[in-house]
Parts: structure tokens; sequence; C-alpha cells
């Protein structure tokens, strides 16, 4: 099932809930977040899908708790850091993805918006570009509904994109001093 993108009407209405799965920058539309929280104490739940950290009550629901680092195929969350959890609806159920960080909203309108290549898109919708950072653009279902090996093998083509466009625009700056310094 792919996740749902999100639509230009909700990109349109400026707020978007900035938060990291570290090193990496995310944002959504804030509306899509009916709360942020630190992570309760979880019941474990035998034969659960491994992404799943969890269960836990909150106001009267049953709400499962999907580890975004375990998702994405990154490394544990250090010991110190408990996180934070987006609560979000995806077919009428209440989940909790449980990222590193929450930073802040911000209004669209201060960032510049990028689609990116085709490949990558059934996992983000596009990416902001603020301040020289890379901030990728999801949806609450497309968090729920993305691939393990899908979204780890696109985060590692969107750095290996990164970092060859850093190093062709370190090599057009060291060519542009070269011929100032041969005149």
């Amino acid at each position: 099932m792919q996740g749902e993108s999100v639509s230009q009407s909700e990109r349109d209405t400026g707020s978007l809930l900035r938060f990291a799965i570290l090193p990496y920058q995310f944002c959504l539309p804030a509306v899509q977040v009916q709360a942020i929280t630190f992570p309760p104490r979880l019941t474990v739940l035998p034969l659960s899908n491994v992404d799943v950290a969890g269960v836990f009550m909150y106001q009267g629901e049953v709400v499962t708790c999907i580890d975004m680092r375990h998702k994405f195929s990154l490394p544990a969350r250090r010991n110190g850091n408990p996180g934070q959890l987006l609560l979000g609806r995806v077919a009428d159920i209440l989940y909790a993805f449980w990222v590193d960080e929450v930073s802040d909203i911000v209004n669209s309108d201060t960032l510049t918006w990028s689609a990116l290549p085709g490949i990558h898109d059934r996992v983000f919708n596009g990416c902001f570009l603020k301040d020289q950072e890379i901030i990728l653009e999801t949806s609450i279902e497309q968090l729920y509904t993305s691939d393990r090996l899908e979204v780890s093998s696109c985060l590692r083509a969107l750095v290996n994109e990164r970092i060859d466009e850093q190093l062709r625009e370190q090599a057009g700056n060291m060519a542009a001093s070269h011929r100032i310094v041969d005149r």
C-alpha cells in the first residue's frame, strides 16, 4: 500500500512540524499530528512487527508505537535521549511514531520547496531547503506505510546525491579560485 502524499492545499496551509530522526531532518503538515508526547512505559507485544516498540494507553485508546529509528534502519537510540512521540491517525487508528526530537513548527512560506527525483517520491514528497539544511517532507501515512528497505536505500541515495553535489560545488569553487590566481 502506497502512502498518501501531502496535498498542495496542506502544504499551502503553511504549518509544518519539523522533527528529526538523527541525522536526518523531516517535516509534515502539523494538522496531521494529534499530539506530541514523551514515551510512556510500553507494553511489548510478542510476535509483533519488528518496527513496533510496543503499545500504550492514550486517552482511553490503545496506541501502537512505531520506532522510526528501527523502521529507517538506523542505529538504536542513545541512552539519555528518550525521544518524542508524534501521534497521528491512519485509517482512523491512532499510532505513535517515535522520533528523536521535535524541533518546531515552521511556516512553509519561509522555506524553499524542491521536488525529489522520481525514485524517492513513494517515501518522501519533496524537500525543503533552509540555511543549507535539507528537510525531507513526508506525511503521517507515509511514515506508517513506508518500507524499511525502500526508506534506507532512499536515505542513502539522498545522502550520496548531497555529497556529490557538495563535491561538485567545492570543485567549481576551487576551479574559480585557480582562475583568479592564474590571472
